[in-house]
């Protein structure tokens, strides 16, 4: 499997989230990462990111204050507004302020690890159940892929990897893009990744949405 920078892809989260290449630009200044090496490679990202389970199609996106503009086919949660249940603190065990020791700790040894030579300080964990990102040795993000496992834990509660049953438990999004769906909680955000053609989960993005 093709090894991913962790600047790359919280970059590539991160525009889908605020859309900022692509479309409407939010009003919230804060969701815009600044110029960074992670911004300048967004297009070397696409390509690198590609992996079972999640298409680079979804990192194209072209998001919307939620409610206003937003496009596509995805399914919409039940839930009439956030329902507070859920303060994205951790995602199957881990949040992003643990470091390589917590993450060893509740974890164990991973069953591979992806690095790249031009970012030393960057690597990649994979476990059964996702693939944890970090940056001289802290959590950046954690990527669930609905090709690799069926269910996924948010703060403790096990949740099928089934687009409308998470928006259900999740409630209304805070923001919707093409390609999915943001949920943010403080400096946390947690985004579902969906098939815009097929309303399908592709994967769970658990990341610092102010990481860049």
């Amino acid at each position: 499997m093709k090894s991913w920078s962790i600047g790359w892809v919280v970059g590539a989260v991160l525009m889908g989230v605020t859309g900022a290449s692509w479309g409407t630009v939010l009003p919230d200044k804060s969701l815009s990462p600044p110029p960074s090496r992670s911004a300048m490679v967004f297009v070397q990202a696409e390509a690198a990111y590609a992996s079972p389970g999640v298409d680079s199609a979804a990192l194209k996106a072209a998001a919307g204050p939620a409610g206003n503009g937003s496009t596509g086919t995805m399914p919409q949660a039940a839930a009439a507004s956030r329902n507070g249940t859920f303060k994205l603190e951790r995602v199957n065990g881990l949040s992003v302020t643990d470091d390589l020791k917590t993450v060893y700790e509740i974890k164990g040894e991973p069953k591979a690890v992806e690095t790249d030579p031009l970012f030393k300080e960057e690597r990649v964990l994979v476990y059964e159940d996702c693939k944890v990102g970090l940056h001289n040795n802290f959590v950046r993000f954690i990527v669930v892929s609905a090709a690799e496992a069926e269910t996924v834990d948010i703060d403790g509660k096990t949740l099928p990897l089934d687009a409308a049953k998470l928006q259900d438990a999740l409630g209304k999004p805070d923001w919707i893009a093409e390609d999915g769906v943001v949920y943010r909680s403080h400096s946390r955000a947690l985004k579902l990744f969906i098939d815009a053609e097929t309303g399908k989960l592709t994967a769970v993005h658990y990341f610092h949405r102010t990481a860049a």
